[in-house]
């Protein structure tokens, strides 16, 4: 399956997000499951739909990944930053 010819963009998401994370691209590419990997993985799914790519381009990209893994994950960060900037009461 293709890739979008501008893949480069979402290249350059991916690798931003590997080094605010203290990973690399193929770390987040990659099978590792850990938490520490899979919430930089959704961060970097996260950002690349707001930069307009759909689930299965960016699924397949990020390791062959199902478009419903890629929805499921992108509803978890938004889930957990919406639980981090809620204040404290």
């Amino acid at each position: 399956a293709a890739l979008a010819p501008d893949v480069a963009a979402m290249r350059a998401i991916a690798e931003t997000v590997a080094i605010e994370s203290g990973l690399t691209l193929a770390d987040l590419r990659g099978p590792e499951r850990s938490q520490r990997y899979a919430r930089s993985r959704h961060i970097a799914w996260a950002r690349c739909h707001k930069a307009g790519y759909s689930l299965p381009i960016i699924g397949r990209y990020f390791g062959g990944r199902d478009h419903t893994t890629v929805l499921s994950g992108i509803r978890k960060h938004e889930a957990f930053t919406s639980k981090r900037e809620t204040p404290a009461k």
